[in-house]
């Protein structure tokens, strides 16, 4: 009888694990779902974290974008002048994008007639600083 009793809890938290599983799965999907619909510019990964030694990231970041009407745009990196790479009669596209950087690097969907900026995102630079610090005095001195 307490084998059968055992037999049934397993069965409840089993059956919990499942459910919450399947809950978290669907949810992750749908917000990449909403993310492909929307319209925007995306980015990913969306920053770079350096060691205090490291100079320069190296990423290959995934941009994406994302408009509501069918035009022709192009992609900029840090307001230069020169495109990245432009698109004729689209609504969406996405770039694979090798790129070295030392700081924050901005992109920019123009609108290729007018210039004017569409989506702007930023991906951003960190470098990670050393949160450990030298002791004053030792941890066996009294004064």
């Amino acid at each position: 009888m307490d084998s059968t009793k055992n037999n049934m809890g397993l069965t409840k938290i089993a059956g919990i694990i499942l459910l919450l599983f399947y809950f978290t799965f669907f949810s992750l999907l749908s917000a990449k779902e909403v993310e492909t619909n929307s319209s925007g510019l995306f980015l990913s990964p969306e920053s770079c974290f350096l060691l205090k030694y490291e100079k320069s990231c190296d990423l290959v970041v995934k941009i994406s974008w994302r408009t509501e009407e069918e035009n022709e745009y192009c992609l900029y990196q840090n307001k230069n002048n020169s495109p990245i790479q432009c698109w004729k009669k689209s609504n969406h596209a996405t770039v694979d994008l090798m790129i070295n950087f030392e700081e924050n690097v901005l992109f920019e969907l123009r609108a290729a007639q007018t210039q004017e900026i569409v989506f702007s995102q930023i991906l951003k630079f960190y470098r990670k600083v050393s949160n450990l610090k030298r002791r004053r005095r030792n941890p066996w001195s009294f004064y």
